[in-house]
């Protein structure tokens, strides 16, 4: 039995090493076209447990949309290896003396990707988008119920403090 123990132990050792061995290719760097030129589909694969609710940045505030979001667009900064703040659409910014304004640099080779310059217009766009919806959403917070009595009447009640 136990010859037959030590036999099997053996056996299994082989076919670990045997499956971690390296491939001829291995630390060659492929050979062809894969330099991410134009006109090269690229496709992004991510498991989020579940569908992101929009691509929307001033929607998509769930975790799973936020991760997608991430990976798909570049904000006017992001977090460096050191996780401290670093350039990215924006080529730098200023902080005011009272910490209450901060003036972003969009870089000017800054493209979208249909090659459309992006431009601190999209920004404020998104941002007033943002703040609009957040208005909604807390307008909407207050409505206690909401119903249609008929096809040409709604009645909503209003908490009111």
């Amino acid at each position: 039995m136990k010859k037959l123990l030590t036999m099997l132990m053996a056996a299994m050792l082989v076919f670990t090493m045997a499956a971690c061995t390296a491939n001829d290719n291995a630390g060659k760097e492929k050979e062809g076209n894969e330099s991410g030129e134009k006109g090269e589909e690229k496709v992004l694969y991510l498991n989020n447990g579940q569908e992101p609710t929009s691509f929307d940045p001033p929607i998509g505030f769930d975790s799973a949309s936020w991760n997608a979001l991430n990976n798909l667009m570049e904000g006017l900064t992001r977090l460096g290896k050191d996780h401290q703040p670093e350039a990215a659409t924006a080529e730098k910014w200023v902080v005011s003396e009272d910490g209450k304004t901060y003036t972003f640099h969009i870089r000017e080779d800054a493209k979208w990707s249909n090659g459309d310059d992006v431009t601190a217009k999209d920004f404020e766009f998104a941002w007033k988008l943002y703040w609009i919806l957040q208005l909604v959403q807390l307008q909407l917070s207050l409505v206690i119920s909401l119903k249609a009595e008929r096809n040409s009447t709604v009645e909503r009640v209003l908490l009111t403090m």
